[in-house]
């Protein structure tokens, strides 16, 4: 395949399979904190569970009752939000806004489980109980030997887990040392997967974790069994090597809070690093960003996240707030499915309209079913090449309807040529390639020269459309003249191309609104910014070399997604790879029966 080429999903067969479901409810207001009674429902967004939350008001403006630097763990019990600083315990009730200092500690570190507070003293070598209140229940006394100290203390339906350093042979050393809550026994003393691993409350015996790569700049999301202390990775996160974890039961989510990992960090303090929190299914691959803070952060910034009902409560050492999420109270947004838009795009778009842009992922299957479905849970959603399958099942809405972006996209011959579809514009580009050129593809003797290349475009921007249903070439008599040239000349020939060289393929990723989007106007504020900042008219927020490219002419000019949708044209790879690969060459009988295979294939799959 050739390089740079990007690869698009085939949704031919499941778009038979989507039926009707309903649409998804209206999010529930907030109802007074006094009552007991469910607080209504609303739906996680992209997930797809209808939740019914107690109900639950925090409180505005929530002040930490230490400064945010001094903090060294936080746990959370229902609405009261615990923190270790400075030699003490510290208790922010988040319904009220009230917070104290509970007891005094030293050398200490603390856990929540089960509606009470654990703390562990190296010194005393003694695990407490407490309430809720901070009331002592009891006393365990619990001597760790052979460690240098106890870093953190988790505690499960069974356990006692203590992570600890340890000098080993040459290092210090990570070691995950368990206990039985039951009988004080010493069950396990291991080594931790990887040094940097962080553990966070789950169910039963088993912790949420997040383990850094090798490289320390990215982060994974996985399952710590106390039982086995195996760590079973089951997402790559998109943060870098500072985050937090809090587990959703309602949702049965993991709420991560962090800095992404494309953000580089260091010891000097980075303006404006986009911390943002995520959520992530631990049932699929789906995710979605919560919420987007812009903090000076440092490679010593530490973020505690948790969550009780509808709130989810942030904190980090970089500023000295309480940020609270709501999920019955959700701020101002759109959410948008693929992959994302440069990011400048979308911070300067947050920072003027103080809209927030989601981010969300989920396989393109679910994509389509999502749309065929009726789902208004998003509101954007972006593919880079198969745009067929969703224009083809109607499945976006008309911008010719849309005043201010008609007249935007009319006004650009490249946007326009991207987008137009059976009368219609189907969504809004970003950066516009011309990914077919000799920069891309030089002219230097292998399977990937130009001349080879262009050539493969030239018949197939000629001879495939597929928004059109159409392939002018079902006998494979034209495939044949491309065949016959790619086997006499398997390292590129200038002079002997077939079809000329005078073709231009335009790609780029569209952003499309969804037709039951349930905040269209701001869907439609989006796409005109990307656009203004896209066509050049807004400067400064991407490179000169990512607008729109001027077309002087559309003549030989194509949409790529309209001529190279893979899972159409596939045939014609495979025969082309067989061709190439071939030592020694084909004989003139064995191409045309290559193409007339390869061409019959591709009219039967283009619909012909």
């Amino acid at each position: 395949m050739f390089k740079l080429r990007k690869i698009a999903a085939a949704f031919t067969a499941l778009l038979l399979l989507c039926s009707c479901a309903e649409s998804s409810p209206e999010p529930a207001n907030r109802k007074p904190a006094a009552s007991t009674a469910p607080a209504g429902s609303t739906e996680s967004t992209v997930f797809g569970r209808n939740i019914s939350y107690d109900a639950y008001t925090p409180a505005e403006d929530l002040s930490l009752p230490v400064p945010a630097e001094e903090i060294s763990d936080t746990v959370q019990i229902e609405k009261r939000l615990y923190f270790l600083a400075d030699g003490g315990v510290y208790c922010l009730d988040t319904e009220t806004g009230e917070s104290k200092q509970l007891f005094d500690v030293s050398d200490a570190v603390i856990a929540a489980h089960g509606g009470f507070l654990y703390s562990y003293s190296a010194e005393a070598s003694r695990i407490c109980e407490y309430d809720p209140s901070g009331s002592l229940i009891s006393e365990l006394s619990l001597t760790l030997d052979g460690i240098d100290s106890v870093e953190k203390l988790y505690v499960t339906d069974s356990c006692f887990i203590f992570r600890c350093r340890i000098t080993g042979s040459a290092l210090i050393e990570t070691h995950l040392i368990i206990y039985s809550r039951e009988t004080c026994e010493r069950l396990l003393d291991k080594k931790a997967p990887t040094a940097g691993i962080e553990l966070y409350p789950y169910k039963g015996d088993e912790l949420l974790s997040l383990t850094p790569d090798m490289t320390f700049s990215a982060l994974h999301l996985g399952i710590y069994d106390a039982g086995t202390g195996k760590n079973r990775v089951i997402s790559d996160l998109s943060m870098g090597h500072s985050a937090a974890v809090a587990y959703s039961p309602k949702t049965d989510t993991a709420i991560v809070y962090g800095v992404p990992g494309s953000v580089p960090l260091g010891d000097e303090v980075q303006k404006d690093a986009p911390c943002r929190i995520d959520e992530y299914s631990l049932s699929d691959t789906d995710s979605i960003l919560l919420d987007r803070r812009y903090l000076d952060v440092s490679y010593r910034t530490k973020f505690f996240i948790n969550i009780y009902e509808n709130a989810v409560f942030a904190v980090s050492t970089a500023d000295s707030g309480v940020h609270v999420y709501d999920y019955l109270n959700q701020p101002k947004s759109i959410t948008v499915i693929g992959p994302e838009v440069e990011q400048d795009v979308i911070y300067s778009f947050e920072k003027e309209t103080g809209i927030l842009v989601r981010s969300a992922h989920t396989e393109y299957d679910k994509l389509i079913l999502k749309l065929m479905a009726g789902d208004g849970d998003f509101d954007l959603f972006n593919n880079s090449t198969a745009f067929h399958n969703y224009v083809d099942a109607d499945t976006f809405v008309d911008l010719k309807t849309v005043e201010s972006l008609e007249s935007r996209i009319s006004q650009n011959a490249a946007a326009k040529m991207i987008v137009s579809y059976d009368g219609k514009y189907f969504g809004v580009p970003a950066k516009i390639d011309n990914l077919c050129t000799e920069e891309n593809y030089p002219e230097n003797g292998s399977s990937f020269s130009y001349s080879l290349v262009i050539s493969e475009d030239i018949y197939l921007a000629e001879n495939v459309d597929v928004a059109e249903k159409r392939y002018d070439d079902p006998d494979g008599d034209t495939l044949y003249k491309l065949f016959k040239y790619l086997n006499d000349n398997p390292t590129g020939n200038r002079k002997k191309m077939p079809f000329g060289d005078e073709v231009t393929l335009l790609d780029a990723s569209v952003y499309m609104i969804n037709p039951q989007s349930e905040n269209r106007e701001n869907a439609v504020r989006f796409l005109e910014y990307l656009f203004d900042v896209y066509n050049g008219d807004i400067k400064g927020v991407i490179p000169e070399s990512d607008v729109y490219p001027t077309l002087e002419s559309t003549e030989n000019c194509y949409a790529e997604w309209r001529c190279r949708p893979l899972e159409i044209i596939m045939p014609i790879f495979e025969a082309r790879n067989k061709i190439l690969s071939q030592k020694g060459g084909m004989s003139g009988s064995e191409l045309k029966k290559l193409a007339r295979e390869a061409a019959a294939e591709v009219a039967m799959r283009i619909g012909e």
